[in-house]
């Protein structure tokens, strides 16, 4: 098990390498999501502990 987020949590070097607010599409956040899961499966993981849900949205973003 690993928390493997992408961004400033990070456990391992490799993939994600987006954190959530930087994956603005669906398309995005899978390509992502299957680079980790192939980080992880080399590195001896089964269980990213890892948000699922965090996806961000332009009407609820914040900017800066």
């Amino acid at each position: 098990m690993v928390d493997q987020e992408g961004g400033t949590v990070k456990r391992l070097p490799g993939a994600p390498s987006r954190a959530a607010p930087a994956m603005r599409t669906a398309a995005v956040a899978r390509r992502e999501g299957r680079a980790a899961a192939t980080t992880l499966r080399a590195a001896g993981m089964n269980v990213n502990l890892a948000p699922v849900v965090d996806v961000v949205r332009p009407e609820g973003a914040l900017h800066a």
